[in-house]
């Protein structure tokens, strides 16, 4: 019935609005449904997280679907050059304009997101919808493309020490993390998931070179620490 709610909804906007106008459709990434073991509030690094629908039509858009990877933070220049205003030079997305006529435009190749562990805020605005979820999820940057993530969690709340444990999926052969292989020999993963390894350990800075030194489990948010 949700889903039928939001097509009528989309149906009746289509049609009240002329040729001259963009629409946008998009969502929040919602609650965990038992993906993981969690429930509750997303704020994982998992492709069930971070994945969520991004829509446009309008003049000059083409259809199909776009090969460049999007983040959230792409919005708001996008919407500026729609609206003809010159985007503000402390935005760090790019407008996804130019992709609009052409869909195999791909001038990134790499997004990052990162959570900041609850503890160390005291101030998530959704607390309370998710309870204590989020307390499971220690802080974390991440670095996904279109084949791989990797995921640098930071187990110590102190704001001048730090505790890494790593995380690396290949989506060469699925779209979902089956077994962290963080750990595992780079050559010895097959040449494909090796070179994305190297390319997303570059990506995450000059603390890199400790990612050696500990691998997590598998969804290693879900044990107790």
């Amino acid at each position: 019935m949700m889903a039928q709610s939001i097509d009528r909804t989309v149906r009746k906007i289509l049609r009240t609005v002329d040729d001259n106008t963009y629409v946008v459709f998009t969502s929040d990434n919602g609650f965990h449904l038992g993906q993981n073991g969690l429930g509750r509030g997303k704020g994982t690094a998992y492709d069930t997280d971070v994945h969520v629908p991004l829509l446009v039509v309008g003049p000059g858009v083409v259809k199909g679907t776009r090969a460049e990877l999007t983040s959230n933070i792409d919005l708001a220049p996008t919407f500026e050059e729609i609206a003809g205003v010159a985007p503000q030079p402390y935005r760090f997305g790019a407008s996804l304009v130019p992709t609009f006529a052409d869909p195999a435009l791909v001038r990134r190749n790499y997004v990052f997101f990162e959570h900041t562990a609850r503890a160390l805020t005291k101030a998530d605005p959704d607390s309370a919808l998710n309870g204590d979820e989020l307390d499971r999820i220690p802080s974390y940057v991440a670095v996904r493309s279109r084949t791989g993530l990797l995921i640098r969690y930071d187990f110590d709340n102190a704001p001048q020490r730090h505790d890494y444990g790593y995380e690396f999926y290949p989506y060469k052969n699925r779209i979902w993390e089956k077994t962290n292989s963080f750990a595992k020999p780079l050559r010895g993963r097959g040449e494909a998931d090796d070179a994305e390894d190297r390319r997303l350990r570059l990506l995450l800075g000059p603390d890199r070179q400790r990612a050696r030194a500990r691998q997590l489990p598998t969804h290693h948010i879900l044990t107790t620490h």
